[in-house]
């Protein structure tokens, strides 16, 4: 395992911590992600996620905030918001990663946190221009 062999691999406490939200088991998860988030401050966007999965809206919103004053990924911040349901928020992020061409977007149709816009028109339009099957 990536931890035995470098205990400090921020990318492999991440994927742990999505591991773990994806169990619901959001405290082990958030522990994981601050650790990964305290090595590299790019994957701190993972906390808003889980905070929102974790319906601590409140969280995760201070950190979409953050990561939008700092001009963080877009793409991330959309998570943030379709996880919190915040469904036309996220679309304006996600046309923003779009107009971009930010390096995430190929990954829409398969990004968990990005489940509860499937069902809507702009999901599809979005996919139909980027030449992606729907």
């Amino acid at each position: 395992m990536s931890l035995e062999l470098n205990p400090d691999f921020p990318a492999a406490r991440n994927f742990l911590g999505f591991a773990y939200s994806s169990q619901g088991r959001y405290e082990e998860a958030l522990a994981e992600q601050q650790r990964a988030g305290a090595i590299n401050p790019d994957l701190r966007w993972s906390q808003g996620y889980t905070y929102a999965l974790a319906g601590r809206a409140a969280e995760a919103l201070r950190i979409s905030a953050e990561l939008e004053r700092t001009g963080e990924d877009p793409y991330r911040v959309a998570i943030i918001h379709a996880t919190l349901g915040s469904v036309d928020e996220a679309f304006r992020w996600l046309e923003t990663a779009y107009e971009q061409r930010n390096s995430n977007i190929p990954w829409i149709a398969s990004t968990p946190g990005l489940r509860p816009l499937r069902n809507d028109s702009r999901f599809a339009d979005l996919l139909r221009r980027m030449k992606l099957p729907g």
